[in-house]
């Protein structure tokens, strides 16, 4: 049975990039949105149950440490969830890992950087 991945990144360029570098692992099951609101929406009316999430932070409408929240609080408290960000300060680190990431890639990273990182996890 092949693992469901959602990957959560406004950035068409690097969500492309994302689903490239998860076909490389042998990943290929795979839902990508291009903001967190939709994502929280698939939560909601479709009932998904991923066994990974790839969350970006900087995103319009819902950032991605909201949607980490609410996803902890509301729907799935243990899926593992991997932050991809820009975003290296300590406090947002600290937070997202607080908030329940499982781990925290910093862009860009290598497909073998985010391929150890993912194997770890599922």
């Amino acid at each position: 049975m092949s693992k469901m991945i959602a990957i959560v990144e406004d950035e068409d360029q690097i969500r492309t990039q994302i689903i490239k570098d998860l076909s490389v692992l042998g990943l290929s099951n795979v839902k990508s949105f291009s903001n967190g609101n939709d994502f929280i929406e698939d939560l909601k009316t479709n009932s998904s149950n991923y066994d990974l999430v790839l969350l970006d932070i900087v995103m319009p409408k819902i950032d991605g440490l909201t949607v980490l929240k609410d996803y902890r609080e509301q729907y799935f408290p243990t899926t593992p969830i991997i932050m991809l960000t820009s975003k290296a300060d300590l406090e947002t680190v600290t937070k997202a890992i607080a908030l329940g990431a499982k781990n925290y890639l910093l862009k860009p990273w290598s497909v073998e950087e985010l391929g150890r990182k993912i194997m770890q996890l599922i």
